[in-house]
């Protein structure tokens, strides 16, 4: 008897574990909003107050690949908010572009603008992202 008990409690668990798996990888845009704060994070906390746009023009080529990731994303239609999120999309897409331009030969302060932008835009997306 010991032994079923223990037998259905690791059964349990597995599945638990299991479905907990499977509600994160349908998750929306999970995968890409992580990948692209991994790169984000450093930049906001560390290189910008650093005044480091050195780092910052070298990570933007990998931060725009990843926020094109978050915009190439289908929206799910049950999407609370799903005008707004749509709208702020654009003006993500938008703002990746101009770091794109700023970060190669504009001045520390237009990067600066362009960098915020594309902050202030990304967390405004995480936002309207559903619970």
């Amino acid at each position: 008897m010991k032994q079923f008990v223990c037998v259905l409690a690791v059964v349990f668990a597995a599945a638990v574990t299991t479905m907990g798996q499977e509600a994160k990888k349908e998750s929306f845009g999970e995968k890409e909003y992580d990948a692209f704060h991994k790169i984000l994070r450093p930049l906001q906390h560390k290189a910008l107050p650093a005044k480091d746009f050195k780092t910052i023009r070298e990570k933007t080529p990998a931060l725009v690949e990843k926020g094109k990731a978050i915009v190439a994303l289908k929206v799910p239609a049950e999407m609370p908010k799903k005008a707004e999120y749509e709208k702020t999309v654009k003006l993500f897409a938008a703002a990746l572009e101009k770091l794109t331009i700023d970060a190669g030969k504009s001045k520390d302060d237009a990067l600066r603008k362009s960098y915020v932008a594309v902050h202030d835009t990304y967390e405004k997306l995480v936002s309207l992202l559903p619970d």
